[in-house]
């Protein structure tokens, strides 16, 4: 089995049962006002139908709160599907939110484009640039070998988004899992990121959040992913017996002019 058939077919299994849970409130008595969260159930929208934000971030305009994810409305499984473009909701007390719809399409013209829905399009991620008053969005792209980054920005937190930059390395290095943070003291911006299986690196992003400066710092390094770093350590489980991580290291900051380190599976001390 391919690793594309493994998720997708993990995914199906989701959505069928997203969709009996829709199926189950449309024999119900209609939408209902929430006034709590209740954990194991699934989760409806104002409409009654099932939140399709996943890997999803939720970020506060004003008064308001809008949570994106991935729309996996049609990744069933038995179509190539991975994600049908991101997906809003808005709430003004986090427990009812209501449907925006697509705030990101697929681009469906063009199967190499990041945003086509059978490429792995994974956790986007918005910003709210307080000096070039735009709404950046990077979205992690899961690429074969590389796992880069598609950058859009706009005017509204609704759309439409503009593409800026496609098949970015951060930093030229193996990215993984990332997020991004703006200082409410000066507005400048940075994206942490995994290092795989490495390290946590914080980049500086340039003026408008739409690209890397080169400065960057590393933090928390390990010498592998952390079950490889279990069975170093003796650990017969990452439940029986805790880890030992090794000691915090001093964050480096390394100007645009050093060039980043390959990236190892393992570091001497």
């Amino acid at each position: 089995m391919t690793r594309r058939e493994l998720l997708t077919g993990g995914l199906g299994l989701a959505g069928a049962y997203l969709l009996a849970g829709q199926k189950a409130f449309s024999q119900g008595a209609g939408p209902k006002t929430r006034h709590s969260f209740t954990p194991g159930e699934v989760w409806l929208d104002t409409a009654g139908k099932p939140i399709q934000a996943h890997a999803g971030s939720i970020i506060q305009v004003g008064d308001t709160y809008y949570w994106y994810g991935e729309n996996k409305e049609f990744t069933t499984g038995k179509m190539d599907v991975w994600t049908w473009g991101i997906r809003c909701y808005q709430s003004s007390d986090l427990y009812n939110w209501k449907d925006l719809g697509l705030i990101i399409p697929p681009d469906l013209k063009d199967k190499s484009a990041p945003l086509h829905p059978a490429n792995f399009i994974d956790r986007p991620h918005i910003i709210f640039n307080e000096s070039t008053k735009k709404f950046v969005c990077w979205i992690k792209i899961m690429e074969d070998p590389w796992q880069t980054r598609t950058v859009l920005i706009s005017d509204n937190i609704t759309g439409p988004y503009q593409l800026v930059h496609r098949g970015v390395r951060p930093l030229g290095m193996g990215a993984g899992d990332f997020d991004l943070i703006a200082s409410p003291d000066d507005g400048k911006a940075y994206m942490y990121f995994e290092r795989v299986h490495s390290e946590m690196i914080c980049a500086d992003l340039d003026s408008n959040y739409t690209d890397f400066t080169g400065y960057y710092s590393t933090h928390l390094p390990r010498p592998g992913p952390p079950a490889h770093h279990a069975r170093r350590c003796g650990a017969p489980s990452r439940a029986a017996s805790p880890i030992r991580s090794p000691p915090r290291s001093t964050p480096r900051r390394h100007p645009p002019s050093i060039r980043p380190r390959p990236c190892r599976s393992s570091r001497s001390s």
